[in-house]
């Protein structure tokens, strides 16, 4: 479609390190379609491929070390 899953990660205070991943559908256009929302225990890294499934759920890989965590995320 024409909808677009757009995703970053916010400071949560001044004194911190720690980041919250959010994730919002925008329009062609740049309007949201959907609000922001964060995730718990979702991640992703600046450089990650994000891709679409055929049933428009978007799907991306993180590795760590020997670890790879595998996210899939339904978009309505």
């Amino acid at each position: 479609g024409d909808n677009v899953l757009v995703a970053w990660e916010e400071v949560i205070d001044d004194f911190s390190t720690t980041y919250k991943s959010m994730f919002a559908v925008i329009d062609k256009d740049g309007e949201f379609v959907e609000q922001p929302a964060q995730f718990s225990g979702v991640r992703f890294n600046r450089g990650d491929d994000f891709i679409n499934f055929a049933n428009g759920d978007v799907g991306w890989a993180i590795g760590s070390g020997q670890q790879l965590k595998i996210y899939r995320l339904k978009v309505n």
